[in-house]
């Protein structure tokens, strides 16, 4: 049986959080490979309960490349913990 690895989305504002992740890897921070980013034009249009619940789920925005890396490393670490979405469809 393989191993359950997470599968974590970062949807990030071409103007603030994208700029952490691309200077975390202009930096050569490491940050683990099961985060997938994703840029969108604007956080404007993301629906406003998804920016909510991220912000109360402790999400970071600005140009900050250290610290994208270590929250997307201890939040990888915490969704292995975690395990497999028990909510999804088999």
């Amino acid at each position: 049986m393989e191993e359950w690895e997470p599968n974590i989305l970062v949807i990030a504002c071409n103007w603030c959080t994208y700029q952490a992740a691309d200077m975390a890897g202009s930096l050569r921070y490491c940050y683990p490979p099961s985060v997938k980013v994703v840029r969108v034009p604007c956080s404007g249009r993301i629906e406003p309960e998804f920016v909510i619940e991220a912000l109360l789920n402790g999400a970071i925005a600005g140009s900050k490349g250290l610290k994208f890396a270590e929250v997307m490393k201890e939040f990888d670490e915490t969704v292995r913990k975690l395990g497999p979405n028990t909510l999804k469809k088999v």
